[in-house]
């Protein structure tokens, strides 16, 4: 049964069903809603991680220290804000490659199964 609070689409790995199931795309609508949760978080964990004057020093101190720049939280947090599908599917580009990417399962299947799946993960 889905949870009313968790909007994200559920995958049914049953062995019956597996070729069935949708492949999200980078402009469908679950797309932005997970990015729009995602910088949500983020914004969010940022503000309350900032709410001691502790906290505040840390930021500016290992943001000069790591970058030799300055940046306010707000204007961290525009540029969270301002993060769009592209810019994240680009990254993911750029980061998951077939080469560098492993894949394991745990299940009832055999080694003639091979082929079925890397057409599944195309």
């Amino acid at each position: 049964m889905p949870n009313p609070k968790h909007e994200s689409p559920e995958i049914d790995l049953s062995p019956e069903r597996r070729e069935d199931q949708p492949k999200p795309t980078p402009e469908s609508v679950e797309a932005q809603k997970e990015l729009q949760r995602a910088k949500d978080y983020l914004v969010g964990a940022t503000v309350l991680g900032l709410e001691d004057t502790q906290s505040i020093a840390s930021f500016y101190g290992m943001k000069y220290l790591l970058t030799k720049n300055i940046e306010t939280p707000q204007e961290v947090l525009d540029r969270i804000k301002a993060v769009t599908l592209k810019e994240v599917q680009e990254l993911a580009d750029f980061l998951l490659k077939d080469a560098t990417l492993y894949f394991a399962m745990i299940g009832p299947f055999k080694q003639s199964d091979k082929q079925r799946f890397l057409e599944i993960l195309k």
